[in-house]
């Protein structure tokens, strides 16, 4: 069972993973839209992608990097200035 604290702290953090999270959920819906879609034709699917990319744009533009070291996730993922570059670099090529 995970202490109340450890909650606490996810819940803080989550802004700091909602560009990721928005683009998971992004690539998931294009891939169930890709399922389900009928017909040879498949051309809304750039739509979905171009809104998923954009939409975790907005989320990293969002989020600022915060105050202390930048770990999150018990100190498996680092949000920091270098990581948001590269993020804005992925997002943008």
């Amino acid at each position: 069972m995970m202490p109340a604290s450890a909650s606490l702290d996810l819940a803080a953090e989550l802004p700091l993973l909602l560009p990721y999270l928005v683009l998971a959920g992004g690539g998931l819906l294009v891939l169930l839209a890709d399922a389900f879609s009928r017909g040879a034709r498949r051309d809304h699917l750039y739509v979905l992608t171009v809104l998923a990319l954009l939409g975790a744009l907005a989320a990293q533009l969002f989020v600022r990097a915060p105050a202390g070291d930048g770990l999150v996730l018990h100190g498996m993922w680092r949000v920091d200035a270098y990581a948001r570059f590269f993020n804005f670099l992925f997002l943008g090529i």
